[in-house]
């Protein structure tokens, strides 16, 4: 958007947008105060003894990771390996940002029965889709179609992995789930940091196209754990089945 306007006009929407948000939600939300009795922050930190939880933040961080160290390069990539001018990149930008909001919808409804072979199955399309993008990422047409589909998959596993990590805290530690909750945002956060920092190294010491490889192999380890992660539910299920 700056790219047609000035670059103040964005941060002035994103204030609107939030103070409408905030409106919306002093009416939508309960405004009746909460009967639970207070936890002890002792027994909210328990969660850090739980295993399974733990791995499951790593994978949200590795994953976003994965996700973030090409996707904060995008617009250099678009503009000198794909070489779109500038005032195009803003377009192919809202059209990955659409493909993440349909990508994102849609993950809120597939992972309610099998969470964890879902989160298999997006991080490994995503995966692969990020290696392709080192040699799409060379011509116009075939860029813009992966990057659709990175974006579609870009997002999916947040609800996913959010109603995840609450599950499992329920099971493992319920006193602590509100604390599960927001772990797993700053695990959110962390990956994009970490993801981030790690296309910044990359670009120094290789290229901005190297950006697709790291990040394809980031997500090759999140599978890795994911195989973890696998026995670790089926873990859980026989517990749960035999309790």
């Amino acid at each position: 958007m700056s790219t047609f306007i000035s670059w103040r006009i964005p941060f002035l929407i994103i204030a609107f947008l939030g103070m409408i948000a905030l409106v919306m939600n002093t009416f939508a939300l309960p405004n009746k105060k909460s009967q639970k009795e207070k936890i002890d922050i002792s027994e909210q930190l328990r969660i850090f003894s739980e295993p399974h939880i733990l791995l499951t933040l790593l994978i949200t961080i590795l994953g976003y990771d994965g996700t973030f160290a090409t996707f904060t390069y995008l617009s250099p990539i678009l503009e000198n390996i794909t070489l779109v001018k500038g005032k195009y990149i803003s377009l192919i930008l809202i059209i990955y940002g659409i493909a993440i909001a349909i990508g994102n919808s849609v993950g809120g409804k597939l992972g309610d029965s099998r969470p964890v072979k879902i989160l298999f199955a997006i991080f490994l399309i995503q995966g692969i889709f990020l290696l392709t993008f080192y040699f799409s990422s060379v011509s116009l047409i075939p860029a813009i179609s992966n990057i659709i589909i990175l974006g579609l998959f870009a997002f999916m596993s947040v609800p996913v992995l959010q109603a995840y990590i609450l599950t499992l805290a329920k099971d493992y530690r319920p006193q602590s789930m509100d604390i599960a909750s927001s772990l797993n945002i700053s695990a959110f956060s962390f990956g994009i940091v970490l993801g981030s920092f790690v296309g910044g190294q990359v670009i120094n010491w290789w290229s901005l196209r190297e950006t697709a490889i790291a990040a394809a192999s980031l997500l090759l380890i999140t599978e890795l754990l994911m195989v973890i992660e696998a026995h670790l539910e089926n873990q859980r299920r026989l517990s749960c089945s035999l309790g």
